[in-house]
């Protein structure tokens, strides 16, 4: 079945589970005018309700050739009852998904039939919980007449409520901008990331991977390269087209880049800057951000993934969104879309009305016992214009007195108070290179209940402004005149990603780091950070 679909404005609320309701017309729980998104042509099936049969023939013998792919399976938006699997051929193809019990594969898909370029999206629904599970993706050419069968995978659905949960969060990959500095003199960023990648795939305790903000670069200075991308030259910095909008995504999701992480864990994405969807731009490229880069780097990102709105409550560009999995909700925020206007200071930051006021619906009607909330940065960091940043450099110390028990500049500060407000114990925002751990302080000294953790850096992408000495003082949250970057403790600048397990009253973030030339501490847990109820 292939269709084009088109969402109007706004924000939708979907069943208990997060799953659309195709027969149901979604509710918005704000009232704001927000950006239409047009969303690309794209082949969909949805699985079997539970219990039904696997129906039709099994597939033959592979063909000599197999089919192509631009993007292999990609896992995505896992559910209590299932996930979605993604598909880009680059040739015309048929396609149906094989799924269920890890050694049965008791359901199927109808299977899809789609051109060159063109991506098929398969509903792997009516799954239990809390369960491992199985797929294989069969496809053939028109004309041929057997499938051939491809290698099959596993993934684990959303846990139940009480059930112990385990997840990836991996921060500024810069995907694209690292794989087109291959080669150069200064960086080896790449080979880095690859070895991220490694460690969370060969991590059987991981349900998900939530991949941080600045991935497919369409937004880029100086990092990234101009580049052939499939035979197709690619320009270097932001994007000049929709074709190497396109380009980028094909290639940071092939399996050259990410492709194996999203083919062993389901995927979530948190939007960054250099994601490119920002709600400013003009014609000049003020700060590398143009009147087109938004529309470009939209269409792009969906017409190469699935949109997180088909699975989850959220805004319809599937950009902003929430699920619940064990006794964790976890919200993500886009901090970029509903600034019309570049920032020229922190306190012109905002979520927008709409998002705002979603996110206090969302954790006032959660009844989760933990809530994280992801962003890229805060809403009125520190302003880092040296970096054509007015916003966004973030911590503790990101507040009108510059100490950790002040008030947080512009809108963070209200964010903060809904986070009180409303039980949720965790800030995890990227953007800033380094990892850096801590518990708001109020004014009369008292802990607020509310931990702000920024992510790490996993690939070779050093952060210059970590080199500043109004950075290093801004990160030094006891005053001891070490930056928290700097004692591998309470933060590190070094590479890594975080592993949080939530379990009974606790939620535990691991850094693992990244250390490709010592085997001895590659995969190791460098610092622990512990959350109680």
């Amino acid at each position: 079945m292939i269709r084009a679909r088109f969402r109007r404005a706004g924000w939708l609320r979907v069943g208990a589970v997060g799953r659309r309701v195709a027969s149901l017309a979604p509710a918005p729980i704000a009232v704001i005018a927000m950006l239409a998104v047009a969303v690309p042509a794209v082949s969909t099936a949805v699985g079997p309700p539970p219990g039904a049969p696997f129906a039709g023939s099994l597939a033959g013998p592979p063909a000599d050739e197999p089919v192509a792919f631009h993007l292999e399976e990609i896992l995505s938006h896992p559910r209590l009852d299932g996930v979605s699997l993604s598909v880009l051929p680059a040739e015309p193809a048929e396609a149906y998904v094989r799924y269920g019990e890890v050694g049965v594969l008791e359901f199927r898909t109808p299977s899809l039939t789609a051109a060159a370029d063109e991506l098929l999206v398969f509903d792997l629904g009516g799954l239990s919980p809390s369960g491992e599970h199985a797929f294989q993706l069969a496809v053939r050419r028109p004309g041929e007449r057997e499938f051939q069968l491809r290698e099959p995978g596993t993934f684990r659905t959303l846990a139940e409520p009480g059930e112990p949960v385990t997840f990836a969060v991996v921060a500024d990959t810069h995907a694209y901008a690292v794989w087109s500095q291959q080669g150069s003199l200064t960086h080896e960023g790449f080979e880095k990331l690859l070895g991220t990648i490694a460690n969370m795939v060969a991590d059987e305790s991981l349900d998900f991977a939530l991949i941080g903000g600045d991935i497919a670069m369409t937004h880029c200075g100086a990092g990234c390269l101009a580049k052939l991308v499939d035979g197709i030259p690619v320009s270097s910095g932001t994007v000049d087209t929709q074709q190497e909008a396109d380009l980028r995504y094909r290639k940071t999701f092939s399996p050259a880049v990410l492709g194996p992480l999203g083919r062993a864990l389901p995927l979530a994405l948190v939007l960054g800057n250099h994601d490119g969807e920002a709600g400013f731009g003009d014609v000049a490229g003020t700060c590398d951000q143009f009147d087109t880069t938004a529309t470009f780097s939209r269409n792009a990102r969906l017409a190469h993934l699935p949109n997180a709105s088909d699975s989850y409550d959220g805004n319809r560009a599937g950009s902003a969104y929430t699920f619940r999995t064990g006794d964790v909700q976890i919200v993500v925020l886009d901090v970029m879309r509903y600034n019309p206007a570049l920032p020229q200071g922190p306190e012109q930051w905002t979520l927008g009305a709409g998002q705002l006021a979603w996110l206090e619906a969302t954790l006032r009607h959660s009844d989760a016992p933990f809530k994280f909330v992801f962003g890229e940065h805060l809403l009125g960091g520190s302003s880092d214009p040296a970096h054509c940043y007015w916003y966004g450099r973030g911590g503790l110390r990101a507040t009108d007195s510059g100490e950790v028990d002040g008030s947080f500049l512009g809108e963070q500060a209200l964010v903060h108070e809904i986070l009180k407000r409303h039980g949720a114990q965790l800030f995890l925002s990227f953007h800033d290179h380094v990892v850096v751990t801590g518990e708001k302080i109020a004014p009369d000294g008292s802990p607020s209940g509310v931990h702000y953790v920024i992510g790490g850096q996993s690939a070779g992408n050093k952060p210059p402004w970590a080199l500043e000495a109004w950075y290093q003082a801004q990160m030094d949250y006891d005053g001891d005149g070490v930056a928290e970057f700097d004692t591998d403790t309470t933060g590190t600048k070094k590479k890594g990603w975080f592993r949080v397990t939530v379990d009974g009253d606790l939620a535990t973030l691991e850094y693992v780091r990244t250390k490709i030339d010592d085997p001895v501490l590659d995969g190791t847990v460098l610092l622990s950070y512990t959350i109680a109820r």
